[in-house]
């Protein structure tokens, strides 16, 4: 407010501003500890604020070379002893803001090809997105159910074949809310807790403290 005084705006407002609180880490709330990779500053001090190592990477107009980047940080990250790793691509939901399906829809394309690299024969990979962005009607953002796959060492496979949101519907994980993802990721790595069974002393803990199957 002092620095604004006497220019032609003396408010400012934030978006997603708030106040530091004591909370566990990821590593004590899950059991694991690593790298979070975003090109957006957002949440880059989203992982600070829970433990996560902050790893900026920009993105180009080359989504293809973005995620292969991406996805190679990951498998270095995984060498030097990660145990979690979270590669953030804002591609998608970029072309879904400019309301073009084709556009969004060649995005998602090309970023299906740049998926082949994957280290599915080491740990445990999650592809999904953390919101919709539709291309129609006129929002932002929306509620909508989004894709989410999980494929790994020992992950169970189900009839599902193609990437999308009616498909994935049809998995065997049903539908999930946001709390479900860590315990389904949990238990594909071999770390299912059952109710009750808290073996670190924070609330709502999911994870053992000793880390066993890497996720990314």
């Amino acid at each position: 407010m002092r620095r604004l005084e006497g220019e032609r705006f003396n408010v400012i407002t934030l978006k997603w501003w708030g106040r530091p609180r004591n909370v566990p880490t990821f590593e004590q709330r899950h059991g694991l500890r690593g790298t979070f990779i975003a090109s957006s500053a957002f949440l880059r001090g989203l992982a600070l604020a829970v433990g996560l190592a902050a790893r900026e990477e920009p993105e180009t107009n080359d989504a293809a070379s973005d995620l292969r980047g991406r996805i190679a940080l990951a498998r270095e990250r995984l060498d030097a002893g990660d145990t979690f790793v979270f590669c953030h691509v804002k591609s998608a939901d970029a072309a879904g803001h400019t309301k073009d399906p084709r556009q969004k829809q060649e995005m998602i394309e090309v970023l299906d090809g740049a998926l082949g690299d994957l280290p599915v024969d080491r740990a445990i990979v999650c592809v999904t997105g953390d919101h919709a962005t539709p291309a129609s009607p006129d929002v932002i953002h929306s509620g909508d159910p989004v894709p989410f796959i999980v494929v790994g060492p020992g992950v169970r496979a189900d009839c599902v074949r193609e990437f999308g949101e009616s498909t994935c519907a049809k998995g065997i994980l049903g539908h999930l809310r946001g709390p479900d993802m860590m315990p389904v990721l949990l238990n594909a790595a071999d770390r299912p807790l059952f109710l009750g069974s808290r073996p670190t002393p924070f609330p709502g803990a999911d994870g053992y403290p000793e880390l066993l199957e890497p996720l990314l």
